[in-house]
């Protein structure tokens, strides 16, 4: 499981980034950097979960790079870990059947 880093520094400095492609990119760039321990299909679940708004709000109505680095860290990743705690569980339960 990947280690907790200091993620609330980097999600915080993202109100500091100026709006249009430049500030995408730089999200990008932070995005990246600290998700790299997770796998690709993790991430896009995350986005896909997202869109559809599962996490509050209007997902893509605006592009609001705090509330999408609060909903991958707080709700996200909970979520996760509860889902392959879950699925360890059932199969420590086929093993020893």
């Amino acid at each position: 499981m990947p280690e907790k880093q200091s993620s609330q520094n980097t999600w915080s400095s993202y109100k500091n980034l100026c709006c249009g492609i430049k500030g995408i990119k730089q999200f990008a760039s932070l995005l990246a950097a600290d998700v790299r321990h997770y796998k690709l299909s993790e991430i896009m679940l995350f986005f896909s979960r997202f869109a559809v708004g599962r996490y509050g709000g209007n997902s893509w109505q605006s592009f609001d790079l705090r509330r999408i680095g609060i909903a991958f860290h707080q709700e996200f990743l909970p979520e996760r870990n509860l889902e392959l705690a879950r699925i360890e569980r059932e199969q420590q339960q086929v093993l020893r059947e």
